[in-house]
């Protein structure tokens, strides 16, 4: 079964799951670093960086996004539409 595609005005929008993947993939630190310092199994991080599961818990997010130094920044509704 395909997947079905998010419709966006953008090309290079990626979701936040898709960004947090790429920064794991370029931080440089080994899944298992990771695991330690955020106290999130190598086995959670590992299904989420192959894209076996589709997102992380909003704990995990926290501590991944404050271990990576992540922001969040808002460049408003694209398009006038909210429903994506």
């Amino acid at each position: 079964m395909a997947k079905k595609k998010l419709k966006v005005a953008q090309q290079d929008w990626l979701p936040i799951s898709e960004q947090v993947r790429n920064c794991l993939k370029d931080c440089g630190q080994t899944r298992y670093a990771v695991s330690k310092a955020t106290g999130i199994s190598e086995a959670v991080l590992s299904r989420f960086a192959n894209g076996k599961v589709q997102g992380l818990s909003a704990r995990a997010l926290n501590v991944l996004g404050k271990y990576l130094r992540l922001e969040v920044l808002s460049h408003g509704i694209l398009d006038g539409d909210a429903s994506l």
